[in-house]
């Protein structure tokens, strides 16, 4: 028997099937199935390969931009510093080639592989910069590679050109006082947010004329927003010096300010008997008018009234407008109120380009009511909280008390303009805000009550600018300022023609406050004021008589005044601190294409 025989025939059979298993070909399913994953595997990584070449070249050309916007960012501060230099430099500042150029500097300035330009702007009307510019914005852009950048300053215009001036009408104080000061309650005292040199963030100025403390009340409870203190000390020099004052907020000037009185109008004379004995006068509608000796004028309730051109009402008794009147002025209005001035819940709105000057004799009262610039949003009715619109600013509206009297705000009234009372004793009550400045003898700032200054009422040529005509080439104050009393035509004239620096002052107080009498508000005129637009800032103003009579005075002092300057090393610049400009950073960059 063989051995294959001798295997069972079952296991015979178990081996054969596992044999003919074993040699049969796979199944054509599972090579497909190889394919594909090698094909998947090499699909990844060229979608891997491509993914990080697109992602090579993004941070190539990321890295480019960043390069380029870096190179534009340094030439618009380099520009602006340069943009600095030429308008502080003599030789190279010319406000009227700034204005014929619209206000550009320079163009197309090559700083490294970028280029600049730089164009100046009035802060106060938007407008290209000129001769009337007080505040300026800087705006610099620097361009690298299709990138650009834009960088902005803000400051005060520098006139290294300009004669030199004074301004006697204390208006760079948001609040002063003769005699005391109170500051009641949760009283504020801050800047106008809505006024446009807001932004240059310079501080607010308050105190008393001689420079105490100890007559000053101030509540804890009162805000005080980026307020300094006027006393008597030394100029700051430098800006170390600068700091130190303001982080202990004060504002120091040598010597106590002098406040000139407002003008006496002359007394009237009447050769007519008739008018005399004439009744007092209502105005209802426009009306001219003569007035007697003691008679009253009126505007009567809920009567609509409006005054046009260059008018002068001089008023032998009391103004009274009331309840609901509506008095609307179109032009350079003034108002001598021998008597006393009574203003009710009311409203006067002094159109663009107009001005309303009101020099009171006795009281005055207003309770309730809107007194200012028209006002563009019809829905502000009185708002006392600091958010009112500009409408103009302060400038447009004064109100001037000669007498020993009595001022009172009260009944949540907003007056947009200038109070000038220094005999008189001024309270602020019940809700009632300024949005302007306020000067008296004894002034009362009563709890829920506010004064917002209106900084372009600062023509940076008053008493806390140690180069301004108020000062002598030592740093003492000119001898004749001591003797203008008043600020009439005839005390102005004097001090120009002694000194030969030019005397300005408020807009708003012409004609009543340049002219002892109301008998010609027509001979003024307007430095530097050509339209509605230049008298939406702080347009100084002069008395035609003073500029002719005293030209050949002013220049002569312009020379002494260079050569001053220049012993003091400071022919190139304005002063420290007016010349300086505040940075507001840069603009986001963005592509020229954008």
């Amino acid at each position: 028997m063989s051995f294959q025989s001798a295997i069972p025939t079952s296991t015979r059979a178990m081996r054969s099937h596992h044999v003919s298993h074993r040699g049969s070909p796979r199944p054509r399913n599972t090579r497909g199935s190889a394919v594909l994953l090698a094909l998947v595997a090499v699909g990844v990584a060229t979608l891997l390969g491509l993914s990080l070449a697109a992602t090579r070249d993004a941070n190539v050309a990321a890295s480019h931009n960043l390069a380029h916007a870096a190179s534009a960012r340094a030439a618009a501060a380099g520009a602006l510093e340069v943009a600095v230099q030429l308008l502080a430099d003599a030789e190279t500042s010319d406000p009227q080639a700034l204005a014929e150029a619209d206000g550009v500097l320079f163009d197309q300035l090559t700083i490294g592989e970028a280029t600049a330009k730089a164009r100046v702007v009035d802060l106060a009307t938007g407008l290209a910069a000129g001769p009337t510019s007080d505040a300026v914005e800087l705006v610099v852009q620097g361009v690298s590679g299709g990138i650009s950048q834009v960088a902005r300053a803000v400051g005060r215009m520098p006139r290294p050109n300009a004669l030199p001036e004074a301004d006697l009408d204390c208006s760079e104080f948001a609040l002063l006082a003769i005699g005391t000061l109170s500051i009641e309650g949760d009283a504020l005292l801050g800047l106008w947010p809505n006024a446009p040199l807001s932004v240059l963030a310079e501080p607010v100025a308050y105190g008393l004329a001689d420079g105490s403390r100890g007559r000053i009340a101030r509540s804890p409870e009162a805000n005080l927003h980026g307020t300094v203190a006027l006393c008597v000390g030394s100029f700051a020099t430098d800006e170390e010096t600068r700091d130190e004052q303001l982080s202990e907020h004060a504002l120091s000037i040598p010597t106590p300010i002098h406040v000139p009185m407002t003008a006496r109008p002359r007394d009237r004379r009447f050769d007519d008997e008739e008018s005399v004995t004439r009744a007092g006068a209502t105005l209802d509608g426009y009306v001219a008018f003569d007035m007697s000796p003691e008679g009253d004028m009126r505007v009567p309730a809920r009567a609509a009234t409006t005054i046009r051109g260059v008018r002068a009402f001089d008023i032998g008794g009391d103004l009274r407008i009331e309840r609901g009147a509506h008095v609307r002025v179109e032009g350079e209005t003034a108002f001598v109120i021998r008597g006393n001035l009574v203003i009710e819940p009311c409203n006067i709105e002094v159109a663009p380009g107009a001005t309303l000057s009101i020099l009171v004799i006795g009281n005055v009262e207003i309770d309730g009511a809107y007194v200012g610039g028209e006002r563009s949003n019809p829905d502000e009715v009185r708002d006392a909280t600091g958010r009112a619109a500009y409408d103009g600013g302060a400038s447009r509206v004064s109100i001037l008390v000669e007498g020993e009297s009595q001022v009172v705000i009260r009944e949540g009234s907003v007056v947009k303009g200038e109070v000038y009372a220094p005999r008189a004793d001024v309270s602020i009550a019940s809700r009632s805000a300024i949005y302007g400045r306020v000067l008296g003898a004894d002034v009362a700032l009563r709890a829920g009550t506010a004064i917002f200054y209106d900084p372009a009422l600062d023509s940076r040529r008053g008493w806390s600018a140690r180069l301004s005509g108020i000062w002598t080439e030592s740093g003492s104050v000119q001898p004749s300022i001591r003797e203008v009393e008043q600020l009439s035509i005839e005390d102005l004239s004097r001090f120009a023609a002694a000194t030969g620096v030019s005397p300005t002052v408020s807009p708003a107080f012409l004609p009543v406050a340049m002219q002892s009498q109301v008998a010609d508000v027509e001979s003024v005129e307007v430095r530097n004021g050509t339209g509605a637009n230049a008298r939406e800032g702080r347009v100084r103003t002069f008395a035609r008589g003073i500029v002719r009579a005293i030209q050949t005075q002013i220049e002569n002092g312009r020379g002494r005044w260079s050569r001053a300057t220049e012993r003091n090393g400071e022919s190139s610049r304005s002063d420290l601190l007016e010349g300086a400009f505040t940075s507001l950073g840069f603009d986001a960059p963005q592509a020229i294409d954008d």
